[in-house]
């Protein structure tokens, strides 16, 4: 038996109490009516009966499709139950106009007649009252209907809206992507705006938007020479490769229009740089959160991302131009600056790397700062070239770490006695024959030791050497 059930159950016999408690009784009114009751059998069967229709009403009504609607409480306003409660009410007015009639019955003929019509007139209204209670229930289930039909109007709408506002944000995301090749320098940055604003809205799209932002980074540019030679000297591999020397000027700005133009583009990528600053710093109030970046080859110019954490950075092959700035970056799954120029004055000051970093093959050309960097995975400095001061003093690198477990070291540094250069404890600077560079090497192991310095003695400028156990 359901909750429903025992409730309609429970309702017509508290109904029946009702009445039965609300006339007088005693010995010989039960006996009157008892004898009543088996003189008019008529009456008895007729209420019966129209109970058993009513139970037979609400158990076909059961096996009819039940009507679903929404909204708490709702199956109370079905028809099923609608019909279960009027049958229930009109039940319970046959029983109490059939009582009523045998009480008539049994009192004295002077009163029966007036006891008749009040039975009659009693029984009847109750009966009408389930026709009202159903009128009632209808009203109530036409308002909850006309309720729920509002809200969802109001569902379709704000769906519309929504999807209205993800094409025009599609669309706009499509035109900045595009208006980024154009020519007009006003218009790419325009673009760039475009971008940053889709991406502020739509947070599944910042990824994305920082993938465009990191290709166009990507593509080749020459920069113009307006970067303090004093910061962001040239460095002596890149003069011999194109035949420059210092103070000379970048090919590209060989006409007003070059200029204009190559001036025009660094503001453009400044601005995109500046884009990736602003939202991947954590201490922004438009922080987009934890991404990636893959810069592998850019041309980049004054670089800062400060208090950043990334998922994993790709660096390899950057050209970077005037100051560098890492500090306060956590890498959290990996990070590449191999091959990397680093042209000007780099930072890395209070960064984590907390999987792997490479600087192989990596060029300082300036100040090298790693004070108070962590290290906590693998790190490999193979063929890496410290042109200045360099700094790695205050690295703090795993405990029990071990260049054979954790690193591979093989770097050139240019010994400064005008400055101090600081190395972590056990490693030492090895003068290269002919040359004015030293190697930074591990020291604690004599074989180690040894081997290294017949490489360097032998004047080869390529030996790549690791330490093994």
């Amino acid at each position: 038996m359901t909750k429903g059930q025992r409730i309609y159950i429970g309702a017509g016999l508290f109904s029946l109490i009702a009445c039965l408690v609300a006339i007088p009784w005693d010995a010989t009114k039960l006996s009157e009516i008892w004898e009543s009751t088996v003189r008019q059998w008529r009456y008895v069967a007729f209420t019966f009966a129209v109970i058993a229709a009513s139970v037979a009403v609400v158990g076909g009504a059961r096996q009819r499709r039940r009507v679903e609607y929404s909204g708490q409480g709702a199956r109370w306003l079905s028809d099923r139950s609608i019909a279960a409660v009027t049958a229930i009410v009109a039940a319970v007015g046959l029983v109490v106009l059939g009582i009523l009639l045998l009480v008539a019955e049994a009192a004295p003929p002077a009163d029966r007649a007036k006891l008749r019509l009040d039975a009659i007139k009693y029984g009847i209204g109750v009966v009408a009252s389930g026709g009202a209670v159903a009128a009632l229930l209808l009203a109530v289930r036409r308002q909850r209907l006309s309720e729920e039909a509002h809200q969802l109007a109001l569902r379709t709408q704000a769906h519309s809206e929504t999807d209205a506002a993800e094409r025009r944000e599609i669309e706009l995301y499509m035109k900045a992507v595009e208006h980024l090749g154009s020519t007009d320098a006003a218009v790419r940055l325009g673009a760039i705006y475009a971008l940053e604003r889709v991406a502020q809205n739509n947070e599944n799209q910042r990824q994305t938007i920082v993938n465009v932002l990191c290709a166009y980074l990507r593509m080749p540019f020459s920069p113009p020479s307006i970067i303090d030679p004093l910061t962001d000297r040239v460095p002596p591999h890149q003069r011999k490769r194109e035949n420059l020397s210092v103070g000379t000027e970048v090919p590209n700005a060989s006409s007003s229009d070059q200029r204009r133009n190559a001036h025009e583009e660094l503001l453009v990528r400044s601005t995109a740089q500046d884009a990736l600053q602003k939202h991947l710093s954590r201490a922004s109030e438009s922080y987009w959160g934890e991404l990636s970046l893959d810069l592998s080859g850019a041309t980049l110019v004054n670089w800062r991302l400060i208090d950043c954490t990334m998922k994993s950075a790709n660096f390899a092959g950057v050209v970077f131009h005037g100051y560098t700035d890492f500090r306060r970056v956590d890498f959290r799954l990996g990070a590449s600056f191999s091959g990397a120029d680093f042209l000007g004055f780099t930072t890395f000051s209070d960064s984590a790397f907390y999987e792997d970093v490479r600087f192989s093959y990596a060029l300082f050309n300036n100040f090298a700062i790693f004070d108070n960097a962590h290290i906590y995975g693998y790190v490999a400095f193979q063929n890496t070239h410290f042109d200045d001061v360099v700094r790695l003093g205050n690295c703090h690198f795993p405990q029990g770490f071990t260049f054979e477990d954790n690193a591979f070291f093989y770097c050139t540094v240019r010994r400064r006695t005008d400055r101090v250069q600081e190395f972590p404890r056990g490693w030492t600077l090895t003068k290269k024959k002919g040359s004015d560079f030293h190697v930074l090497s591990e020291s604690r192991e004599k074989e180690y030791s040894e081997e290294v310095n017949n490489n360097f003695d032998s004047g080869d400028d390529t030996t790549t050497t690791s330490s093994t156990r």
